[in-house]
């Protein structure tokens, strides 16, 4: 079997919310699997900042993290939320 590196990405972590919860799920199939899986998302876990923006390298914008929690690597990206449609 050809041996692939996945990334999942999902706009934040969560415990308890659904598509959320596929994400993280997709991930530790794909390890089991024998790939190499990744889930690539937000510095937010159901809405509150688990790590700081600016504790994240200026340089590259991201975290790698073996989330203990979620049992799962996790790539914490920088990001920033958006208000759509802008308040005129």
């Amino acid at each position: 079997m050809l041996r692939k590196r996945i990334g999942v990405i999902m706009y934040q972590t969560s415990k308890s919310k659904g598509q959320e919860l596929v994400a993280q799920r997709m991930v530790r199939e794909f390890i089991k699997m024998g790939h190499e899986a990744y889930l690539i998302t937000s510095i937010y876990h159901d809405g509150i900042e688990v790590i700081s923006s600016k504790r994240l390298p200026r340089t590259e914008g991201y975290a790698f993290i073996e989330d203990r929690e979620l049992r799962i690597p996790v790539i914490r990206v920088d990001n920033y939320v958006a208000k759509w449609p802008l308040d005129a």
